[in-house]
């Protein structure tokens, strides 16, 4: 159990620092919201790498690989800094226990939401087995779309992302 919430505490973390990552550009564009965006950093982090990992795979310009995820980690760092080199940062000390307030509230609900899983991370259901298929299917490639898992030689057509 105590090694679970290690395992939950450490995924918090990378969506934490995603977040931190991607808070100027999120903040830019969303910040007219009462916390300037934050709640939303998470989110466009992930959606931002994901897309540009995809694209970059789809287009055969770099693998599907750790490597690539890392090397755009650190052109988003870039592109954010430069992004809050230009931005007005003089209310966000104001809105610290507002990003606190939220970041306990998503915790506590990513906390909540592993532990209910954790008493059924059996495969079972409907489409979970052809979710595992896909995952390991995509894991497995260096480029996108990946080999389709029931027809040898052949791609996953449009489903994988």
């Amino acid at each position: 159990m105590i090694n679970d919430f290690f395992l939950v505490l450490y995924w918090w973390f990378l969506v934490f620092v995603i977040g931190l990552i991607f808070f100027p550009l999120t903040r830019k564009i969303l910040g007219g919201f009462f916390d300037q965006g934050y709640a939303f950093t998470k989110t466009v982090g992930i959606l931002i790498v994901t897309y540009f990992v995809w694209i970059l795979g789809s287009f055969n310009l770099a693998p599907f690989t750790f490597a690539t995820i890392i090397a755009l980690l650190i052109l988003s760092v870039i592109i954010n800094l430069l992004v809050l080199k230009t931005s007005d940062n003089s209310l966000l000390r104001k809105k610290l226990p507002l990003f606190f307030l939220e970041e306990i509230l998503f915790f506590v609900i990513l906390l909540f939401w592993s532990f209910i899983r954790g008493y059924q991370p059996d495969i079972q259901g409907l489409e979970k087995f052809m979710d595992f298929g896909f995952v390991n299917s995509i894991l497995r490639s260096r480029f996108f779309p990946p080999l389709d898992l029931w027809l040898s030689g052949k791609t996953i057509n449009y489903y994988y992302f």
